[in-house]
């Protein structure tokens, strides 16, 4: 049997416990008859007779009223028989109610009572119980512990000691609702059998109508609770605070609070009178401090605001919009109430905050200084706003601009040839095509950084205007010259090139071409990130010499799929149809011997059967095991001709209809997958119309009139329309068009039309074809967030926005001497001049800067530290292996394991071996110099902890 209590405190004695009382009271030795008063609950459900030790017995009776209780007295002593000479009589009553002679005749004159710690030791299964439970101010504890017990009782202790704070805490959290005392589950961290933290009170005080509850409690109890609950391995000090919000009926808002509370007291460094005066208003709607330094007040609610930010944190974590949304707006509330909008303006949870870091980006993008921007645009993403969708596009859309500010200080280089713009616009420049669609993908709210981005995408567009111009001037004169290749893939000999050389050798894989029409290199850059996440990325070019890299290919001219898609499918220039691409695809002798090839248009694609993802005529081509496949998805090309705005959309696979399907068949079927397009296009974002009659998108019948600024001819062999070797007129600025508005167009003569991308994949692990080699990260050194290259100091002559003729490509080794085909002397041995502005200084081309990467590897492999690491190895190393692994790194940032063993000179197989002993030698005093990423496949070298740990 258990103990329970009434609504006054009083105990429901049970035989165990009335044993125990009446055993240590030797005055109730059974020789006379005696009646004991005991204030208890007035019931009994145990035996009449009730055995105490040493052959004695009592019997016990219930009293509910004073009659009851006078019957009971009166009928024990006068009467005889057989009853226990004791009588036990358990009554609620007071003593003022009952006749003075009656109380008289009883034991010990009057109604006693039972030790309540002694009820309360018992209920909990104690031994004992700690003494300082019955120090003076803390009876409130006992009544409340017996008033309080569950029905099934306190949980038990097996006989140990009933300490202060595991009464107290059992107290606490019955209650306030925590724990096993919870409505529903309760796991919340901070809470223990003698313990409830800061954030498990916090938890509890936002419940709607528990602060209600607490204050309902007598006062004593109150009080005695909450002092409990602010002592130090409980709640702490900074308990004081919520309990003050509570008294002042502000329980609901603790966490709003405490998220202001940060803001004035946690992120102002140097608070100023405004701040001061917001702080004074908080404690005051907190019940105030009384008592307290000024240095302890601070601290109690800077401790209370961390804690909180924590307990935010949470719901952040778990995406709890339901509880967040409604609190981060009652915070700014509290923000303006208190007059706090400048502290506010430093949180990292509130929206406030949020929209000041916008701020500071904007004003930190119109000085050009990157590393400024880069500090900023950290701290922006750092806002707990920014995992929240809305703001986490704003967030990215500012990275995207810090990298364009970084593409913008890469120093300028002349370029000479078709192939090195085609190859820049496929390496460097399309990442900052794809920056640019980002940040005017979207509006901004906030004038400075709207205003920014305004002045940013000018001076990238101009530059880009520059490049366009320039290489069109290239374009005209090598289309003109006969066109003739050399080391540059050109549509028309793709399959010969890139095809064919895959399917040969003694595994004899198969491929799977996958044609996206009209997609950019910049499109290609945004799907190839999320690829790589899926495959392992190769060069798939055997002719290319140099760093195994992304490959560019040339398109026909103009570029419109009847010319540049007709080409690639037949391997010679051509124009034609969809019947055509199949008729000189399957025909084409790179399949080899015993093999076949198929194309496959929009309207081949469509599945007959409810489940199945391609016709059958398609499934049959991808399983049948000697096929290679080619297929044209129309996504980008259709929504260029029926959209009105393109660039908000982000180049998923998934939003490139089958392309996902296709790759995870090509996976399971061991095919080699080279996805490219057949052109590209230019995104329609100033509506610059050149009207001229009989022009389709971006080119038009060539004459001999004037032509429009921006305007090119472009005639000779691989110009394939209107007629083969003909000419035509094309537009090569990019914000430009002939006919109505559109999302995009093509057919015009700028590198994002003419740029073909080529990208090469194989599963993770497949042996490669020969002649393939794995990439690292393909993206530009610019594009990496912490890789960013030094703001230049700007000429004090030069215009504050003057934009530079063309970036630099990532740095390479030198490439092979081109073949004399490839353009004739006259323009191979000039470089043509970007156009600027008369008012801009003259480009002057820099000298050829040390190769600091060798130059690195040598001091790194002379260095002390690093000989004394090859000791510690303690096997032969290759130290050539070694030096062309770290430059390889150096060079790269980040590589494949199998990719840095293969340029190092190590057999694939071994590549994990390699790898641990790389960082086994760079990793010196277990700082990660060389980590492998979370993936487990990839390296990343870590340049500044290399030159600190070695001393270079």
């Amino acid at each position: 049997m258990t103990v329970a209590t009434t609504a006054a405190g009083l105990a429901r004695l049970t035989p165990s416990l009335l044993t125990q009382y009446l055993a240590a009271r030797p005055g109730l030795d059974g020789r006379n008859r005696e009646v004991v008063l005991l204030r208890a609950l007035p019931e009994w459900d145990g035996p009449n007779a009730l055995g105490y030790g040493g052959g004695r017995q009592a019997s016990v009776a219930a009293a509910p009223s004073p009659l009851a209780v006078h019957e009971q007295i009166l009928g024990h002593l006068d009467g005889s028989g057989d009853a226990p000479p004791v009588l036990v009589v358990l009554t609620d009553r007071e003593e003022a109610e009952l006749d003075s002679g009656l109380l008289a005749r009883v034991w010990k004159r009057g109604i006693r009572s039972v030790d309540n710690w002694e009820v309360v030791r018992t209920s909990f299964g104690a031994g004992s119980y700690d003494l300082r439970l019955q120090r003076s101010g803390e009876g409130w504890a006992a009544e409340a512990l017996l008033e309080a017990a569950p029905l099934d009782g306190w949980p038990k202790i097996a006989g140990g000691v009933l300490t202060r704070d595991h009464a107290l805490a059992q107290l606490a959290q019955r209650r306030l609702g925590l724990g096993r005392y919870a409505d529903g589950a309760d796991d919340s961290p901070g809470l223990a059998d003698d313990r409830i933290d800061l954030p498990a009170l916090l938890r509890w005080a936002v419940r709607p109508g528990a602060a209600e509850q607490f204050l309902a409690l007598r006062d004593a109890e109150r009080a005695g609770l909450a002092d409990f609950l602010c002592e130090e391995g409980q709640g702490g000090p900074a308990a004081a605070v919520l309990f003050g919000l509570v008294g002042q009926g502000h329980g609901t808002d603790a966490l709003a609070y405490g998220l202001i509370a940060a803001a004035l007291w946690t992120y102002t460094d140097a608070p100023g009178p405004e701040v001061y005066r917001a702080r004074g208003k908080a404690e005051l709607w907190a019940g105030g401090q009384a008592g307290l330094a000024p240095e302890e007040s601070d601290a109690r609610f800077a401790r209370y605001s961390t804690v909180t930010e924590a307990v935010v944190e949470t719901l952040l974590t778990r995406q709890d919009r339901r509880t967040l949304t409604p609190l981060l707006q009652r915070a700014e509330l509290l923000a303006h109430q208190f007059g706090a909008e400048e502290a506010a303006a430093e949180s990292p949870f509130l929206s406030s905050g949020f929209e000041a870091r916008a701020a500071r980006t904007g004003a930190a993008l119109a000085t050009g200084d990157l590393d400024r921007i880069s500090s900023v645009v950290k701290a922006w993403g750092e806002h707990r706003f920014a995992s929240r969708p809305e703001g986490r596009a704003r967030v990215e859309r500012a990275r995207m601009a810090l990298r364009l500010a970084a593409w913008l200080a890469v120093p300028v280089q002349q370029l000479r040839s078709v192939e090195e713009w085609l190859t820049l616009q496929v390496t460097d420049t399309a990442w900052a095509d794809f920056a640019l669609d980002r940040i005017e993908a979207g509006g901004e709210d906030v004038p400075v950084l709207r205003d920014a981005y305004d002045r940013l995408g000018e001076q990238v567009r101009e530059r880009r205007r520059e490049m366009d111009r320039a290489f069109a001037q290239r374009l005209a004169a090598w289309t003109e010259s006969g066109g003739a290749p050399g080391s540059l893939l050109t549509v028309e000999d793709f399959l010969d090139r890139v095809a064919a050389p895959a399917v040969q050798g003694k595994d004899r894989r198969r491929l799977l071409i996958v044609v996206v029409d009209g997609m950019t290199a910049a499109i290609a850059a945004e799907l190839g990130q999320e690829l790589r996440d899926r495959f392992s990325e190769y060069d798939p070019f055997p002719e290319a010499e140099g760093r195994p890299q992304r490959r560019a290919v040339a398109a026909a001219l103009p570029s419109v799929t009847a010319v540049s898609r007709t080409s690639l499918f037949a391997g010679r220039l051509l124009r034609g149809t969809q019947a055509d691409e199949k008729r000189l695809f399957a025909r084409h002798p790179f399949a080899g011997s015993g093999r076949a090839a198929a194309v496959f248009h929009k309207d081949d694609l469509r599945a007959e059967r409810t489940g199945s993802p391609f016709s059958a005529s398609m499934e049959a081509a991808l399983h049948d095991g000697r096929t290679h496949v080619a297929v044209v998805l129309n996504t980008i090309d259709d929504r260029l001709a029926k959209e009105q705005r393109l660039g908000a959309t982000r180049w998923t696979v998934d939003e490139v209809g089958f392309l996902g399907e296709l790759l995870d068949t090509a996976a399971a079927e061991g095919m080699a997958v080279l996805l490219l397009s057949d052109h590209g296009h230019v995104v329609d974002r100033r509506d610059r119309r050149v009207s001229v009659p009989d022009a389709a998108d971006r080119y038009r019948p060539y004459d001999e009139g004037e032509l429009d600024d921006r305007e090119i001819r472009l005639r000779g062999p691989r110009v394939v329309a209107p007629e083969p070797g003909g000419a035509v007129t094309a537009l090569w600025d990019a914000d430009s068009r002939y006919t109505a508005r559109k999302a995009g167009y093509h057919g015009g003569a700028s590198l994002a039309e003419i740029a073909i991308p080529l990208q090469a994949y194989l599963p993770f692990g497949a042996t490669p074809p020969e002649g393939w080699r794995e990439l690292g990260d393909p993206a530009p050194q610019w594009w990496s967030l912490d890789r960013m290259p030094e703001s230049p100091a700007a000429p004090a002559s030069a215009p504050a926005a003057a934009p530079a003729a063309a970036p630099a490509p990532a740095r390479r080794r030198p490439a092979r001497p081109k073949p004399a085909a490839q353009e004739e002397s006259l323009f191979a041995e000039q470089a043509v001049d970007v156009p600027m502005r008369q008012d801009r200084p003259a480009e002057v081309e820099a000298a050829p800067e040390p190769d600091l990467p060798t130059t690195l590897v040598d001091t790194l492999l002379d260095s002390e530290v690093f000989k004394a690491q090859v000791e510690l190895v303690g096997r032969r190393l290759d130290l050539e292996k070694v030096r062309a692994a770290v430059q390889e790194l150096l060079e790269s940032g980040t590589l494949p394991l199998t990719a840095l063993a293969q340029r190092a000179g190590e057999r694939p197989a071994r590549a994990v071996g390699f790898a641990a002993v790389l960082r086994q030698l760079l990793n010196h005093d277990g700082e990660q110099v060389l980590e492998i990423l979370p993936d487990n496949r990839t390296l990343r070298l870590n340049v500044p902890l290399l030159k600190t740990q070695f001393r270079l």
